[in-house]
C-alpha cells in the first residue's frame, strides 16, 4: 500500500526547564538526552526526497530551544526546503533574549509557544525554575511575537492556550483548572489579542476581530483564531497523553488511527515509534540511525499495525490504552468517534487547507 506521511516529529531533546502539572514528562522513564546532529541531518536529508514533502515538527517531549545545535538544524531544513513547525513552551525567550531575532531571522515557517497557562495563577502549574517569573514568562513571548509582526519575516507564530472544560468522552491526564468554559477562553484570548497587537494595529480593528473571530468559540475542540496574518491563537482540549493515568480502563477493540501511516515519530536516539503519544518509546517500529523511513515502515512490526487500523482493529496494548476510557460507552464512543475522526473529518480539513 502506498504511505504518505503528514506528520514527522522529530524529538530534538527529552531534556526539558519546565515540569508541567499536565505533562507526562515528570513520570518519563526513558534516559534524557539529545540527537546527534550527523543524526539529524540524516533524518532532514531523506525527509526532503520525499515525493510530498510532510510538516516536520520538532516536537516529542522536551524543549527543542534547549538543544545545542537547534539554530543550525532550523537552517538545514529551511534549505532542504522543509515545512518546519518548532514547538516551544516560550521560556528561553526570556531566558535568552538572543533566541527572538535569531528565530525571526532564521526563515523557520512557523513557530508554535505553548503558552497554556495565560495568566500568573495559571503559570503556577509549569513548575517553572526559579529564574523564571511569571511576568517575564509573558513578555518573552509577546516581544518575539509583536517583534516577529514588525519584521520582514514570513514566520507565523501560533500561541497555544489550554482549554481545561470538563469533556464527556475523554478524561484528562490530571484534574486542572486552566481556563474553562467559553467565557473564559473568550476573556484569555480577547486580553492577549489586545496585549499582542497593541500599536500595532488600530484599536478599532482590534475590537472587530475580537467580535468576529471569538463569536465562534466552542469548548472541548481544537480552534484556530486568525487574529493577524503572522499571529494564530490556538485552543486545544487539556491531553490525556493516551489515559495515561486511569487505573481502570476499557480497552479499545476497534478504532482506527494513523500511526505509522500518516505520522511517524522519531525519539533523541533515533528509534522511530508511531506517534508522538508514544513518548517512552514502547512501539519501537525501527532505528532510524541504520535505516530509511521506509525502510522502517516497510518492516513486518508497522505493517502489522497499519494492517490493522486498516481493518479497524486495534492490535497493541498501548493503542488499546489510547483509544479505549473508563467506562465501557465512553470507550465505545471513543472507539467509534476515532473512525469518523481519521475517515472523515481529518480528510474534510486536509481537503480544505489544500485547496
Amino acid at each position: 500500500m502506498s504511505i504518505l506521511l503528514r506528520r514527522i516529529h522529530i524529538e530534538l531533546t527529552n531534556v526539558c526547564n519546565f515540569k508541567c502539572q499536565f505533562c507526562p514528562d515528570a513520570v518519563m522513564e526513558r534516559k534524557r538526552g539529545k540527537m546527534e546532529l550527523h543524526l539529524l541531518r540524516k533524518i532532514l536529508n531523506e525527509i526532503s526526497h520525499f515525493p510530498k514533502s510532510p510538516t516536520v515538527l520538532f516536537h516529542v517531549l522536551g524543549e527543542p530551544l534547549l538543544y545545542p545545535h537547534v539554530f543550525e538544524a532550523i537552517s538545514l531544513a529551511v534549505e532542504l526546503g522543509l515545512n518546519l513547525e518548532l514547538i516551544t513552551n516560550g521560556s528561553t525567550l526570556h531566558l535568552f533574549p538572543k533566541n527572538i531575532q535569531q528565530l525571526i531571522n532564521s526563515g523557520i515557517p512557523k513557530v508554535t509557544i505553548s503558552l497554556q497557562t495565560p495568566d500568573k495563577d495559571t503559570f503556577n502549574l509549569r513548575g517553572a525554575t526559579k529564574n523564571l517569573k511569571a511576568k517575564q514568562y509573558f513578555d518573552g513571548i509577546l516581544r518575539f511575537t509583536r517583534d516577529n509582526i514588525l519584521s520582514d519575516s514570513n514566520t507565523i507564530v501560533q500561541i497555544k492556550f489550554m482549554d481545561s472544560t470538563p469533556r464527556f468522552y475523554s478524561l484528562p491526564y490530571k484534574a486542572i483548572k486552566v481556563i474553562s468554559g467559553k467565557e473564559q477562553i473568550r476573556k484569555q484570548l480577547s486580553d492577549w489579542t489586545v496585549k499582542i497587537l497593541k500599536d500595532v494595529v488600530p484599536d478599532s480593528q482590534i475590537s472587530e476581530i475580537i467580535d468576529m473571530e471569538f463569536a465562534r468559540i466552542k469548548t472541548g475542540l481544537p480552534q484556530v483564531f486568525h487574529i493577524h496574518s503572522k499571529v494564530s491563537l490556538y485552543s486545544f482540549p487539556l491531553d490525556n497523553w493516551g489515559n495515561l493515568n486511569l487505573d481502570k480502563i476499557y480497552q479499545a477493540k476497534f478504532g482506527y488511527c494513523d500511526g505509522a501511516s500518516g505520522q511517524l515519530a522519531v525519539l533523541f536516539n533515533g528509534t522511530v515509534v508511531p506517534c508522538c503519544t508514544d513518548y517512552e518509546g514502547l512501539i519501537p517500529l525501527g532505528d532510524s540511525n541504520d535505516k530509511s523511513f521506509m525502510q522502517i515502515l516497510n518492516e513486518p512490526h508497522a505493517i502489522e499495525l497499519r494492517n490493522g487500523f486498516n481493518s479497524f482493529k486495534v492490535q497493541h496494548p498501548l493503542c488499546k490504552k489510547c483509544l479505549g476510557a473508563n467506562t465501557i460507552f465512553k470507550s465505545i464512543i471513543r472507539q467509534f468517534g476515532s473512525i469518523v475522526y481519521y475517515k472523515v473529518i481529518k480528510p474534510m480539513r486536509n481537503q480544505r487547507v489544500s485547496s
